[in-house]
């Protein structure tokens, strides 16, 4: 009896610490969705683009808000709230021709070392110490969109 005691006390302990994880695991993988969003599923029943893409996407734009638009404008267009006072203007992102002769290598070479550290602009701040190189990857896949866009258009 004693066993069976402790057989169910075990189990009523692993519910009560397995639910409550369970719902932050819920919520966690909700918030990665935004409403609407649909991982789109091919003929084949492949994920075409999946919800981590979609999260990489949204990281890299807060990544970009926070860092890059005031000086890249928040289109990408190199029209941000600083561009005026730079005597070099931002580079314009959504420019596709440009953006396509460039490897994402290139992008997150130029977004560690700066614009100095590959022979562009000293204005471009060196991004390497404050950005991780996961960061600067989900960055240099925010950037690409705005060349995407531009080329659908």
């Amino acid at each position: 009896m004693k066993n069976k005691s402790k057989a169910l006390f075990g189990l009523i302990i692993i519910l009560i610490l397995v639910y409550p994880a369970a719902a932050i695991i819920e919520n966690v993988l909700s918030e990665t969705q935004e409403p609407g969003d649909v991982a789109a599923v091919s003929e084949s029943g492949s994920e075409v683009q999946s919800i981590s893409m979609q999260y990489t996407l949204r990281v890299g734009r807060e990544i970009y808000m926070d860092y890059c638009s005031v000086c890249h404008g928040e289109s990408g267009d190199g029209l941000g709230f600083n561009a005026y006072t730079l005597e070099t203007k931002p580079r314009n992102f959504s420019d596709a021709e440009y953006m396509n002769e460039l490897s994402d290598a290139r992008l997150s070479e130029t977004i560690s070392e700066g614009g100095r550290g590959v022979n562009k602009s000293v204005l471009m701040p060196v991004w390497g110490n404050t950005l991780s190189p996961l960061e600067i990857t989900y960055l240099v896949g925010y950037i690409r969109q705005f060349s995407r866009k531009t080329e659908a258009e």
